[in-house]
């Protein structure tokens, strides 16, 4: 079983609550299940794509979170590759590869940036992930 999370429900950026809640509740789950369903020879695996093209629809702007919009639009020459954000290819070719793969481990990062984020993450308290985010978003808010 392939659960195609995101880095989001590991690390939780503004404007994008409810998305990070999702993924979040979607990778406690897969890792219930993951001890759960593995006693029947079912594995369970968690994709987490980083900033990936998500194809998805943009949410309505409330006018008080004007400045922090305004700050958020930049994100994408950030943290996107060169190119722009890569498509969901990347993602079908790892879920391909863990479904295919039995060694394949319970957390699967897909992107660059989500092995990187979630490598700092990993290493970082609090106080110091939302100093970093901030500095490396250019986040005032």
């Amino acid at each position: 079983m392939a659960n195609v999370s995101s880095v989001h429900g590991r690390v939780a950026t503004p404007l994008k609550g409810p998305y990070s809640a999702s993924k979040s509740a979607l990778e406690s789950l897969s890792e219930t299940l993951h001890y759960e369903l593995g006693h029947f020879g079912i594995r369970v695996v968690i994709i987490e794509p980083g900033y990936v093209a998500p194809g998805m629809k943009p949410v309505d702007r409330v006018d008080a979170y004007r400045g922090l919009w305004e700050q958020w639009d930049g994100v994408d020459r950030l943290v996107a590759d060169p190119a722009g954000r890569p498509g969901p290819g990347m993602v079908a070719a790892a879920i391909r590869r863990a479904i295919e793969d039995l060694a394949t481990p319970l957390r699967v990062p897909v992107s660059h940036d989500a092995v990187a984020i979630l490598a700092a993450r990993s290493q970082f308290d609090d106080a110091t992930s939302d100093s970093a985010m901030r500095e490396a978003l250019g986040l005032t808010w």
